[in-house]
């Protein structure tokens, strides 16, 4: 597949994907305690850019959640400029107590 996002909706066919959003990206702060570049976690950043935005053509594209958010995600927090971009690009963050219908 030429994109992640082909593979998802094409060749998988989902209607959601529920995508790893442990970290923003790869300077994430943990304190001393791990380097995030040794923490094999995709950064929500760069899957936005893999991800492109959503199509406006109804239908095409599914939903795409970020989820599993470490604590120190900047996604955490409804207000933040991540947040944002994530919501503007036409994708979702989880929040606790999210249902989905399989």
């Amino acid at each position: 597949c030429a994109s992640v996002r082909e593979w998802l909706v094409e060749k998988l066919d989902v209607d959601i994907a529920l995508l790893d959003g442990t970290f923003f990206n790869p300077q994430a702060e943990l304190g001393n305690v791990r380097n995030v570049a040794e923490i094999p976690h995709p950064p929500v950043a760069e899957t936005l850019v893999k991800l492109g935005k959503k199509s406006e053509d109804e239908g095409k594209d599914r939903r795409f959640i970020f989820c599993h958010l470490n604590h120190t995600n900047p996604l955490c927090n409804p207000i933040s400029t991540e947040r944002k971009l994530v919501e503007e690009s036409g994708w979702e963050v989880a929040t606790e107590g999210d249902i989905f219908e399989l």
